[in-house]
């Protein structure tokens, strides 16, 4: 999608994942929308607390954890949004960078 000025979703897939931010208006309204092109993770941040719902059939089913990176939960990922407000947003994305070093899973091959 780099460098590219529309989508024609007939050759361009959908994202992975969405982020919708509920600060102002709510995303519920959006899911059919996100559905019908195909993006199989949603998560939702709403009232300091990061949900993340996944594609399922027709209609996105909430989570724990996220189909892509199964060890980081919604619970994780509001920890580090938090952190922003009390630390800062480098500090916070600094301690996520780590959190992801130490933690995360490494590749078997």
């Amino acid at each position: 999608m780099r460098g590219k000025t529309e989508v024609d979703l007939k050759i361009d897939p959908p994202p992975d994942i969405v982020f919708e931010d509920d600060l102002s208006s709510g995303s519920l309204d959006k899911f059919p929308i996100y559905g019908k092109f195909g993006v199989p993770e949603l998560w939702r941040y709403k009232a300091s607390q990061v949900r993340i719902h996944q594609l399922e059939g027709r209609r996105y089913i909430e989570r724990e954890r996220s189909r892509f990176f199964p060890w980081l939960t919604g619970a994780m990922l509001t920890g580090f949004l938090e952190r922003c407000k009390t630390q800062g947003q480098s500090a916070a994305i600094r301690a996520f960078r780590d959190w992801l070093r130490k933690e995360r899973p490494h590749s078997q091959d």
